[in-house]
């Protein structure tokens, strides 16, 4: 009975992690970014040792010219700010991926490097893992963002923090209003050249 209750604890865990509906692609810090959000809503208990990793799901043709229908690649991510994949999910985390030439995304795009090239769909696919704070059972949630789920010169809303003071009029807790976690808007994207190599 102990084990069956520590497992439905654990499926019920993923369910208050969340993805934003769509991914965006815009410039952050002069670069060429992929990026998406996520977030843990419950606060009284932390995921511990939360790792994130991306996949990019496409066909695509070998430099012998052999066509892999179903070819799965890595992407390159890391929590705004971390090093790695490794996140710190105390409140909503952008993730990045950064665009040049050695990203599996490169190909994906047009030669002017303005929009996405749409007549090669593709799939990217998001997975978090971390260990349950008050169970010590690893949890996984997923999603994935296919190609017309990329908004293209676009940027997440900021999300505004809350900070209630206490009944004793000193400083209380500090939330995240999610109002605008899945919201974006349209940003100016400018023709940039994409650099072989990564840059921080």
């Amino acid at each position: 009975m102990l084990v069956l209750l520590k497992i439905s604890r654990a499926k019920k865990r993923t369910a208050t992690l969340i993805f934003s509906r769509n991914a965006v692609i815009c410039q952050r810090d002069g670069q060429l970014c992929f990026m998406f959000r996520v977030a843990d809503l419950r606060s009284k208990s932390t995921l511990l040792q939360a790792t994130i990793r991306a996949q990019l799901i496409s066909s695509r043709v070998t430099l012998e010219g052999e066509e892999v229908p179903i070819s799965q690649e890595e992407l390159e991510v890391s929590g705004d700010g971390e090093k790695g994949n490794n996140l710190l999910l105390l409140w909503p985390t952008t993730v990045i991926h950064k665009i040049n030439q050695n990203s599996p995304l490169h190909r994906f795009i047009k030669e002017d490097n303005i929009t996405l090239k749409m007549t090669n769909p593709f799939e990217i696919i998001v997975i978090l893992e971390g260990i349950v704070e008050s169970t010590s059972l690893v949890t996984q949630a997923r999603t994935s963002y296919l190609s017309s789920e990329i908004l293209w010169g676009h940027r997440f809303k900021s999300l505004t923090p809350i900070r209630y003071s206490s009944k004793s009029g000193s400083e209380g807790s500090t939330f995240i209003d999610y109002t605008n976690f899945h919201d974006t808007y349209a940003v100016d994207m400018p023709s940039i050249r994409l650099t072989p190599e990564w840059s921080y």
